[in-house]
């Protein structure tokens, strides 16, 4: 699987992207995700098999950091985590990825350990999970209907 996708490649695949937290609440419906870390991830876990592997995406900007900043992420994750995020070969440039599950759970612990934030983009049943503001993540859906459809699934 190929692992990194541009912007312009994910724009295409009906995604709600946004450049900053006050877009999204100005442009789309939203609603905020809270409570433990398990019941957060829990709900991000049950959007992605809604949405399949193949219409599953987050931003990862660890291609960006420095030594220092790759060192506190490795700090958090296994060795095999570390070998599967390293293999990615990720440089400035790659900030999108395509979801398995496996890289999936990586980015659900830096996010909520608030080691190295990443949003979640899913484009079967377009929303946008921005993660995590003291473990409350903003929300944004493509409409009302997508809305009130994932919320009653979640």
């Amino acid at each position: 699987m190929k692992v990194k996708i541009s912007l312009k490649e994910l724009e295409k695949k009906n995604v709600v992207y946004i450049k900053n937290i006050q877009e999204g609440f100005d442009r789309y419906p939203n609603s905020i995700l809270e409570g433990t870390e398990e019941h957060v991830n829990d709900v991000i876990r049950k959007l992605f098999s809604i949405n399949g592997v193949e219409n599953s995406y987050a931003d990862f900007y660890y291609g960006r950091l420095n030594e220092e900043e790759k060192g506190a992420v490795k700090n958090i994750l296994d060795e095999k985590e570390i070998i599967l995020i390293e293999s990615f070969k990720l440089c400035p440039e790659d900030i999108f990825i395509r979801l398995n599950s496996e890289i999936l759970e990586i980015l659900l612990k830096l996010t909520a350990r608030e080691v190295l934030f990443s949003s979640f983009y899913f484009t079967k049943y377009p929303c946008l999970i921005w993660g995590n503001y003291n473990r409350r993540y903003p929300v944004f859906f493509k409409d009302d209907s997508i809305m009130n459809m994932l919320l009653n699934k979640i």
